[in-house]
């Protein structure tokens, strides 16, 4: 792919680490590499995981995690955290996030 300043753009998906390698050549012909990371989005059926940062009441902050099936108030959609599994209630249906033993 050529850019405006004559340039050549070389994309690579690097899906194992969660990042875009963008490879630009230079007029001189030197590659420079620049690498950015790709957010993923972890959907479990129809429900799609969210994480929002909460400030508890002794003014400390956490981030909760949330599955919903429509698009929230307050969050963003998030990749599943290190070291979770999804679990499924047996009850009501509901995916809800679990530490992985």
């Amino acid at each position: 792919m050529k850019s405006k300043a004559g340039s050549t753009l070389r994309f690579i998906d690097d899906s194992r680490y969660n990042t875009k390698i963008i490879k630009k050549e230079l007029d001189y012909g030197i590659w420079i590499s620049i690498t950015r990371r790709v957010s993923m989005v972890y959907k479990y059926k129809d429900w799609v995981l969210y994480e929002k940062d909460v400030t508890l009441k002794d003014g400390r902050t956490r981030t909760i995690h949330f599955f919903t099936k429509r698009t929230p108030r307050s969050g963003a959609p998030c990749d599943l955290p290190d070291g979770y599994a999804v679990g499924v209630s047996e009850r009501t249906g509901l995916p809800y996030l679990k530490i992985e033993r």
